[in-house]
């Protein structure tokens, strides 16, 4: 790595460098910490000598908060452009996981990742120009991929400063070849009219992103040769080899789209990235295995009808908007199956949970354009990672959601629980709630997961406005009293909580969180045998484990530590069997019974496996007994959460 101008400690404003990621032409790229917002950021510090010209700087600087408007899962987001006395610098999500370049290293991706990773980065490129936003240097080393094996885009607006000033045509171009940090592999990437210095337009970045996918798919670039001018001739006068020759797994439908991607004459490509996605999208790979359904266990849900579609909306006391704004109707079975999978969410059950991934994956399969079907998905992988231990799928989802319709209002939702409950990224979350109300202002989860933001900024009366939000839109939801009733509690509240509580119980009696909070709430009024007798009545109901740590503390605070130790050896039997538990859930048994060693070293556990629940249960009282520790206030930190949210609320309980 080249030698970096700044140092870890080193201050840039309000951020702070944490360590170098990496140095290009483009500027040196570090991990920072906003200490501001307590969120991990990336910074890239831009070139002084290119930003020394004043109207280069104005046209950059009007281009680059042009594309900081931009949000779309597959664009890595700017949060900020600034300067100190010393250097001019953007700010930036920071994005773990590698370049498509550096995966490209290790050989041609299999099929269905160029196929899907096309239609993301095609996406991303119809969301920025839609927005009038030309990227001009779509290369692999721009384009990041997750672990979770999403793309995100980097750069919009960087490429304007490799232009030099006051020169046009080929010998602009030629002069842009001399520029410091214009290597062989950006050339290697551009379109005929790029290297000839013609005003470009969308058109441009689909003659890269064909460029790119060529080369993701075989492992070689279509256009090379010894020197710079020998690509750039190439590019105007070589037709590539078909990729289906240089990999036989490949379909010959693939051929047809890179040719027509990269077409000499502008005219012949693809009039719209967004083409362009739909015609990758048909190629990727079809599940083929059928979906069985999770088996039923008992249930008593009052609230639900299941009679058809119609019935369904009725059911869930609140309509949902299905009619997506790309035109695009369901297949009516698959409505139901997406409607139901809703009402499974909002059992707020394992069984609901489940089932619900089930319901969605019925819709996705029953209708395969049906974009709200993946932002349902979305959601239930993201409920489900409380039950297994598995990488959820919600981004992806989401994100194929967005594809299929840009206008889905869920699959904005869905990534800002993604922000909110996985990356911590608060402001990132509060946004694409905003963004998903604004397209559907009536939408009751996203109004309830807005609470659930500010709960983690601790602004708990703005929370409690939200939940009663949500409750007034859907009336029998059990997910949304239960969530009113947690905000009444940590606002004092108590008896307005046990009676929303009670409610909330009748309506759903299989679930284990509604009663491990009546039991606290019914602790915090003095009423400690019936606290006693819902905490015993939560332990009998499947998917008690996500609630043992609460139990736990009840049992230890009324005086009867040995149901609490049963429930520890359940829950460690339970693990050593193979069944997955989460870390939270043990560190809050231990901390309910004094033991903080034990409790800490799972609660660590917790906050590296990006706990999904570790928000929502950090108000509770077991967490007392590490409250002042610097330890716990090392972790949340790590979390990005202010005091506000776990050390500075009212204290409904005392240990």
């Amino acid at each position: 790595m080249a030698v970096m101008s700044l140092s870890p400690g080193e201050r840039l404003g309000p951020y702070e460098i944490l360590s170098p990621i990496g140095a290009g032409g483009m500027g040196e790229v570090y991990r920072a910490q906003d200490t501001r917002l307590r969120r991990t950021v990336a910074i890239k510090i831009l070139p002084h000598d290119k930003l020394a010209d004043a109207d280069r700087k104005r046209r950059f600087l009007q281009e680059a908060r042009a594309a900081s408007a931009l949000m779309h899962p597959n664009i890595v987001v700017v949060y900020d452009i600034s300067s100190d006395e010393r250097m001019d610098f953007l700010v930036m999500e920071y994005v773990r996981g590698e370049t498509l370049k550096d995966r490209i290293k290790r050989g041609a991706l299999p099929v269905g990742d160029v196929m899907r990773f096309g239609a993301q980065i095609s996406s991303a490129l119809a969301a920025a120009h839609a927005a009038g936003i030309v990227h001009r240097d779509i290369k692999p080393a721009n384009i990041m991929v997750t672990p979770e094996s999403q793309t995100k885009v980097l750069d919009f607006g960087l490429a304007k400063l490799a232009e030099p000033v006051d020169m046009e045509g080929e010998t602009r171009t030629i002069a842009a070849m001399t520029e410091p940090g214009i290597v062989m592999g950006t050339v290697a990437y551009m379109s005929p009219e790029q290297t000839r210095g013609e005003p470009l337009d969308a058109r441009s970045d689909i003659f890269s992103l064909g460029s790119v996918l060529y080369e993701a798919a075989t492992g070689k670039l279509p256009f090379e040769g010894p020197s710079m001018l020998a690509v750039m001739h190439e590019i105007a006068a070589k037709k590539p080899g078909r990729p289906s020759v240089a990999n036989r797994e490949l379909p010959v439908e693939f051929d047809a789209i890179i040719e027509r991607a990269l077409a000499k004459d502008k005219k012949d490509r693809y009039d719209s990235s967004a083409e362009m996605m739909e015609a990758l999208q048909a190629l990727e790979p079809r599940a083929t295995r059928t979906v069985a359904a999770a088996p039923a266990p008992p249930s008593n849900r009052k609230w639900w009808v299941a009679a058809g579609a119609a019935a369904v909306v009725i059911a869930a006391g609140a309509a949902y908007e299905w009619w997506p704004a790309n035109g695009h109707v369901p297949d009516p079975q698959a409505l139901e199956l997406y409607l139901r999978g809703r009402q499974d969410l909002q059992e707020f059950t394992e069984h609901g949970f489940k089932q619900s991934v089930v319901d969605f994956q019925n819709a996705i399969k029953r209708d395969p354009e049906y974009a709200a079907a993946y932002a349902g998905l979305a959601d239930a992988y993201s409920y489900q990672a409380s039950f297994e231990l598995e990488k959820p799928l919600a981004e992806s989802n989401a994100a194929r959601a967005i594809e299929k319709d840009p206008q889905t209002a869920e699959a904005y939702t869905a990534l800002g629980i993604v922000a909110l409950s996985y990356n911590w990224d608060y402001p990132l979350a509060q946004q694409r709630f905003e963004r998903s109300l604004k397209i559907k202002p009536q939408d009751a989860f996203t109004q309830h997961f807005l609470g659930h933001y500010y709960e983690a900024v601790g602004k708990w009366p703005e929370a409690l406005q939200q939940m009663q939000r949500a409750l007034e839109m859907d009336k029998v939801s059990p997910m949304y009293g239960e969530d009113l009733a947690y905000d009444l509690l940590v606002l004092g509240r108590a008896d307005d909580a046990v009676r929303q509580l009670r409610e909330t119980v009748g309506l759903a009696p299989e679930d284990p969180f509604a009663h491990a909070l009546l039991a606290i709430a019914l602790e915090a009024t003095g009423k400690n045998a019936e606290s006693l007798e819902q905490a015993r009545a939560a332990t009998k109901l499947a998917g008690m484990f996500t609630v043992a740590g609460n139990l736990s503390g009840v049992f230890y605070r009324l005086h009867r530590p040995e149901l609490a130790q049963d429930l520890l050896k359940q829950v460690e039997s339970a693990e050593k069997a193979g069944k997955y538990v989460a870390p939270l859930d043990i560190a809050m048994v231990h901390l309910a019974l004094g033991d903080k060693a034990k409790g800490m070293a799972r609660m660590r556990d917790a906050v590296n496996e990006r706990g999904f629940n570790i928000s929502y249960n950090i108000t509770d009282p077991v967490f007392d007994v590490v409250r002042e520790d610097a330890e716990f206030a090392s972790l949340m930190d790590e979390m990005h959460l202010p005091r506000a949210s776990w050390h500075d609320f009212p204290r409904y309980l005392q240990r």
